[in-house]
């Protein structure tokens, strides 16, 4: 049981961590969306709606 929960859990901080290197133009932003990843309602975000996320990275206009 041990090992099927940290299996996604890699799984996330390899995406979590391409997002961050995807959104490197400000720094104060990368900070804040550092300290975001820590907290759980974010994380399930991330779960329901990861395209989402990616396509908001994708476009920077809307910032």
């Amino acid at each position: 049981m041990t090992v099927k929960s940290m299996t996604p859990s890699h799984q996330f901080k390899k995406e979590i961590s391409v997002l961050d290197s995807r959104r490197k133009p400000s720094k104060n932003q990368g900070q804040g969306f550092i300290k975001g990843n820590v907290s759980k309602p974010t994380i399930m975000k991330r779960m329901m709606g990861l395209k989402a996320a990616v396509s908001v990275v994708n476009t920077p206009q809307r910032i």
